[in-house]
C-alpha cells in the first residue's frame, strides 16, 4: 500500500513539474513523506492527501529565481536581492503584484528574459546595459519606459496600451511600431537607424525627438497635441507641421528643406532651421520669433546666424537659428490674386488634366471625365508662365514653365495653346512632376502631394522634381 502512494505521489510531481517547467521547480519532499511516511498506517480522514499538498505548496503564480526564469545572472542577482523580499529563491504572487518599478540601469545586463512576470509594473528604468532585444509586451500596465544606450536592434511594446513615456534613444533600431501606444505623449527615439516613423496612432503625443535618425520623411497630420519636435539631422525634403499649432519647441535643421510654411504655428518660441536649402522663411505669424529677430541679441557662428532674446510672457529665451543670407519676411505679403485650379481624369486613357476654366471642367465632366476637385490654387499672374500643349496624335496635354522644351515640343508637332497658368513666383506650393517610361502617351501627372509623388515613384515612376508653384491648395 505505501508503495502504491509514493508511486501515485512521484507521478503526479513529474507530471506537474512537467506542466510548470518555465515557472518553478517544487521541492515536496518533506510534505509528502508527511502523508505516506513509514508510520502513516491507514489514512487519516482529516489527514491532507498528497494532491491537497501539492495544491497547497504550489503556487501556480509563483516563479522561481533560476538561470531558466532569469538567464542573465546580473538580472537574476537583482531581482533576487531586491524583490525576492523573503529571500526563498522564489517571487509569490505577492511580492509578483507589489513591483510597479525596476530600475536595472548602468548595470552591464545583456538579457531581460524574466521582465515578462512583472505584470503589475508600470516603470522599467533599464538604460546604459548591453541589451540587444527587449520585449515587454506582456507587461501590460507599463507605463514609463527607459531603455536608452544600448544596443537594442529590436524592442517589442506591443500590447502596452498604457504606456506613455519611451526613451530608446542611443540604440540600433531600424523599425519601431508604436501603433499600440495610443496613450504614449513623450518619444525619444534619436540616436538609432529608423528610415521611417508612423505618429498616426499617437494622438496624444505632445514631446518627439527622432533626430540623428535617416528619416526621409513625417507625417504629423493627426500629432495636433505636439509642443516639442526636434527633427534635426534627417533625410527631410519636406515637411508639414501646420497641423501642429500648439508647436513651442522646433528643431528641423541639417535636412534637405527647399521650403518650410510655419505660418500655422503661432506659439513658436524656438526655432532652429538652419543646414537646409532654405531661400527664404516667413516668420510673419510667429509674435516671438518676430520679436527675437526685430530686438534679440544675434550671435554669428561658423554655421548659422542665432537670435536670442528673453520674453516676460513666456519665462525663457526664445531663439531663432538660421543659415546665413536666408531672407527672414516678418510681415505678412499683401494678398495675391488667385484662381482655383480644377483637376480631371479620363478613365478612358488615364490622362490628368488641368485647367483654371470653370466652363472647359464642366464640359469635360459631361463627356465621362472624372472631377477630382481643385488640384491647387495659382496666382492670376506673375512672372513665370506654365505653357499648355496638346499633342492631336497621341491625345494628350502637357504642361511647362520652359521655353526651350514648349519649343522643343512645337517642332515635333505639339499644338501650342498658349499660357494655361501661372506660377508661384514665392515658390510657395511645389507641384511635383512625375513620368511614366511604360505608357506611350498621357505619361506625365502633377501633384502637390509628396505622398502622392512617392507612390508613383514606388510604382516605377520617374520624379521629375518640381514643375511649378501655387499659391495654396
Amino acid at each position: 500500500m505505501k508503495k502504491k502512494i509514493v508511486a501515485i505521489a512521484l507521478t503526479m510531481t513529474v507530471s506537474l513539474a512537467a506542466m510548470q517547467t518555465l515557472w518553478y521547480e517544487p521541492v515536496l519532499a518533506d510534505r509528502i513523506e508527511e502523508v505516506t511516511g513509514e508510520d502513516a498506517g491507514e489514512p487519516d480522514p482529516e489527514t491532507q492527501t498528497v494532491e491537497e499538498v501539492i495544491n497547497e505548496d504550489y503556487d501556480t503564480s509563483s516563479v522561481t529565481i533560476n538561470d531558466t526564469n532569469f538567464p542573465d545572472a546580473i538580472f537574476r542577482n537583482y531581482v533576487s536581492e531586491t524583490l525576492d523580499t523573503v529571500q526563498d529563491g522564489i517571487l509569490s504572487a505577492d511580492e509578483i503584484s507589489a513591483v510597479t518599478q525596476i530600475n536595472v540601469s548602468n548595470k552591464s545586463i545583456a538579457d531581460l528574459t524574466g521582465i515578462e512576470a512583472f505584470e503589475y509594473l508600470e516603470r522599467l528604468y533599464c538604460w546604459n546595459n548591453s541589451l540587444t532585444s527587449l520585449d515587454v509586451s506582456s507587461n501590460t500596465a507599463l507605463e514609463i519606459l527607459d531603455c536608452s544606450n544600448n544596443q537594442l536592434t529590436s524592442l517589442n511594446v506591443k500590447y502596452d496600451t498604457a504606456l506613455r513615456i519611451v526613451e530608446c534613444y542611443g540604440n540600433q533600431l531600424t523599425n519601431l511600431d508604436l501603433s499600440y501606444n495610443t496613450a504614449l505623449t513623450q518619444l525619444d527615439c534619436w540616436n538609432n537607424q529608423l528610415s521611417s516613423l508612423d505618429l498616426s496612432h499617437n494622438t496624444a503625443l505632445t514631446w518627439l525627438e527622432c533626430w540623428n535618425n535617416q528619416l526621409t520623411s513625417l507625417d504629423f497630420t493627426y500629432n495636433t497635441e505636439l509642443t516639442y519636435l526636434k527633427c534635426w539631422n534627417n533625410q527631410l525634403t519636406s515637411l508639414d507641421v501646420s497641423h501642429c499649432t500648439a508647436l513651442d519647441i522646433f528643431h528641423c535643421n541639417n535636412n534637405q528643406l527647399t521650403s518650410l510654411d510655419i505660418s500655422s504655428n503661432t506659439e513658436l518660441t524656438v526655432f532652429s532651421c538652419y543646414g537646409n536649402q532654405l531661400t527664404s522663411l516667413d516668420i510673419s505669424n510667429c509674435r516671438y520669433l518676430i520679436d527675437t529677430y526685430n530686438t534679440g541679441t544675434c550671435t554669428e557662428s561658423d554655421d548659422y546666424v542665432w537670435y536670442s532674446k528673453y520674453s516676460s510672457d513666456v519665462d525663457h529665451n526664445c531663439h531663432l537659428y538660421i543659415d546665413y543670407g536666408t531672407t527672414i519676411i516678418t510681415e505678412a505679403p499683401a494678398p495675391v490674386e488667385s484662381v482655383d485650379m480644377y483637376r480631371l481624369y479620363n478613365p478612358n486613357n488615364g490622362e490628368h488634366f488641368y485647367t483654371a476654366s470653370l466652363g472647359e471642367r464642366n464640359h469635360l465632366i459631361s463627356l465621362g471625365w472624372n472631377d477630382e476637385g481643385i488640384g491647387w490654387i495659382a496666382p492670376v499672374s506673375s512672372n513665370t508662365p506654365v505653357y499648355r500643349l496638346y499633342n492631336q496624335y497621341g491625345g494628350e496635354h502637357h504642361y511647362t514653365t520652359s521655353i526651350a522644351e514648349r519649343d522643343h515640343l512645337i517642332s515635333l508637332g505639339w499644338n501650342d495653346e498658349g499660357i494655361g497658368w501661372y506660377s508661384d513666383d514665392a515658390r510657395t506650393v511645389p507641384l511635383y512632376r512625375q513620368y511614366n517610361p511604360n505608357a506611350y502617351a498621357n505619361n506625365h501627372n502633377y501633384t502637390t502631394s509628396i505622398r502622392e509623388n512617392d507612390h508613383l515613384v514606388s510604382l516605377g515612376w520617374q520624379a521629375e522634381g518640381i514643375g511649378w508653384y501655387g499659391v495654396g491648395t
